[in-house]
């Protein structure tokens, strides 16, 4: 490279400092503040048309986390009573059962059973008993089953009037049927009150909101004002009205003459502007699918306390004002004071750039922050440029973390070994589906998130991950790192990996893997190219947990083990699965299953 000319024309540091940051600073000060008054109005307008945006869907994403649980919950349910493992006859049985289906779901206040010849049972979570009773047998009865037998599954129905409860309830009913026959009506109920406080306290836009959800525009399903609305308030058994709350904001949402063009842009939600002493901004979005009649889902908040950035923007120009009058004093007065460490930086800078590190001296501390680290990170840049001969030769050529340090402890050697190690392999189950579906960046994106999970897992109990084979895994236990228990970390790791797999998703996407592990002699050391070697280990050991990872798929089963690792467990449950015959395996290996049990 042809070394750089030197300039001309240089100005002193000291002028520099004293001049251009001072005229720097106050151009920029001056030109963010002259854009900031332009347009910064209407950029935190955007900003709350996003973050009103984002209120709704957070709402509609509340309602459908508070409910779907009650939905899985009655499929489980209907489920049970279909294959017979719950019997409606078997009141022991069933009591117990109901009675616990409540504590998996808080948001519901009880269940209810209604057989078709009326037989009714309700089971109630704060008194945490049974109450029997015989329903009237009369035309609406009869419609009502008749309705609920051609459903196919749970369904929510309009809300309605509760007795023992004494206010307004969501309703979900669904059909237990056994061979086709319905059985009886599973009814599970969600108060409206608790229902609104658990919406009214998730959502806010400006800190100052009232959520709300309005069923066929006038009855109010959810609303902080409903905590406080009494029974004699309300005209009738039903959800209160508007009117009953006192909320004139949504009284007037639905009125043109009180509605004026918004200054929120929305994209999927509307906005209506409310025009009653002040300006109320009301967000609201349409939701099905929660009874035969949509759900009115929205917000409104005083327009008052989402126009307060225009104080804000002149506070911060009195602000700017100060800062700028402030650095150009602290750059007159601190020029010399930041010139002298500069220049020792500088000059420093040069004699690395001549190649003389050992000449170059630990630059002193100082008392200025930004300096002091700009010295010890300058310091640091030495020392790391001294060892980088090493580092590039060495570090660089090996991939797991737990190699690399041992590579540095040794000064940059790692030397070949046979030992006894127990060798872990692993797959994820239908990846050549999954590629035909994904596609290369959606393989790719699901790759790095299970590869990233299943490495914290295996590094946890001490394996070090030497190779990945497309969706596969190869880690190691013992070696390089010593671990006289090699063999039940590795069973460890295995069933946590299951466990993972059933528990959680990797970039949106469910996968099962299956794990095989072997226990014997293996040699472990770096291959490849001389600039460029991978550590890996090779063997009949390693072979065998690849043939046990694939055995899996034949026997149904998830985590396979060799005898020689069984062997070594004793904190694991092994089940025995005879022998087999594996491929590059002279004689029969005796084979056990991991069991892992299935997350309640």
């Amino acid at each position: 490279m042809k070394p750089q000319e030197t300039a001309p024309f240089r100005l002193p540091i000291t002028a520099v400092l004293v001049v251009g940051f001072g005229g720097l600073v106050a151009v920029a000060v001056a030109v963010v503040l002259y854009l900031g008054v332009a347009i910064g109005r209407q950029n935190t307008l955007d900003l709350l048309s996003d973050k009103a945006e984002a209120a709704i869907d957070s709402m509609v994403s509340h309602i459908d986390r508070r409910l779907r649980p009650i939905v899985a919950q009655a499929l489980w349910i209907s489920k049970e009573v279909s294959r017979g493992s719950l019997e409606i006859g078997d009141r022991g049985n069933l009591d117990s059962f109901m009675l616990g289906a409540l504590a998996g779901t808080p948001q519901t206040a009880g269940i209810a059973l209604i057989q078709r010849n009326g037989e009714y049972l309700r089971y109630m979570r704060d008194e945490r008993n049974v109450v029997e009773a015989i329903t009237e047998h009369n035309a609406d009865f009869t419609a009502w089953f008749a309705e609920v037998e051609n459903a196919e599954g749970p369904k929510w129905r309009q809300p309605n009037w509760d007795n023992p409860l004494n206010e307004p309830i969501l309703i979900l009913e669904t059909p237990l049927r056994r061979d086709e026959v319905l059985l009886g009506i599973l009814v599970q109920v969600v108060p409206v009150s608790s229902f609104s406080r658990y919406i009214a306290n998730k959502v806010s836009v400006t800190g100052f909101d009232t959520p709300f959800i309005l069923l066929e525009k006038s009855r109010v399903l959810a609303h902080p004002l409903l905590a406080s609305l009494t029974p004699e308030a309300r005209s009738e058994q039903n959800l209160p009205t508007v009117e009953e709350i006192g909320d004139v904001i949504l009284e007037s949402m639905w009125s043109d003459t009180h509605s004026e063009e918004s200054f929120l842009k929305m994209t999927r939600s509307e906005v209506r502007i409310v025009n009653l002493e002040n300006y109320f901004a009301v967000l609201f979005r349409t939701v099905e699918g929660y009874g035969d009649k949509p759900w009115t889902v929205g917000i409104y908040f005083n327009t008052v306390h989402g126009g307060s950035e225009v104080v804000r923007l002149r506070h911060a120009f009195l602000s700017g004002l100060i800062i700028l009058l402030v650095s150009v004093i602290v750059a007159i007065v601190f020029a010399k004071t930041l010139a002298k460490p500069v220049h020792r930086i500088s000059e420093s800078a040069l004699t690395v750039r001549s190649g003389d590190l050992g000449a170059v001296e630990d630059l002193p501390s100082n008392h200025i922050r930004e300096l002091d680290d700009a010295s010890r990170s300058f310091n640091e840049m030495v020392h790391g440029l001294r060892d980088r001969d090493m580092i590039r030769e060495t570090l660089g050529r090996y991939v797991p973390e737990r190699v690399a340090e041992t590579l540095l402890k040794g000064g940059g050697e790692l030397s070949p070994e046979e030992t006894v190690a127990s060798v872990l392999f692993s797959d994820i189950e239908g990846f050549t589906a999954m590629i035909q579906d994904l596609g290369p960046q959606g393989t790719v994106e699901v790759l790095n998130v299970y590869f990233s999970a299943m490495v914290e897992i295996l590094e946890e109990h001490g394996g070090v991950v030497t190779q990945f084979q497309g969706d596969g895994i190869l880690a190691t236990f013992n070696v390089p790192i010593v671990a006289d228990d090699h063999a039940e970390k590795a069973l460890g790791a295995a069933q946590k990996m299951i466990e993972a797999c059933r528990s959680q998703s990797f970039a949106g996407r469910r996968l099962g893997c299956r794990v095989g592990i072997n226990t014997g002699s293996v040699i472990a050391g770096a291959v490849g190219a001389n600039d460029r070697l991978t550590y890996t280990v090779h063997g009949d050991a390693v072979n065998l947990a690849a043939r046990l990872e694939a055995l899996n798929k034949d026997l149904g089963t998830r985590i396979l083990v060799s005898g020689s690792t069984a062997a070594l467990v004793q904190s694991h449950e092994l089940a025995a699965r005879g022998t087999q015959a594996v491929r590059g395996v002279a004689a029969d290996v005796e084979i056990f299953e991991l069991v892992v049990p299935e997350s309640g």
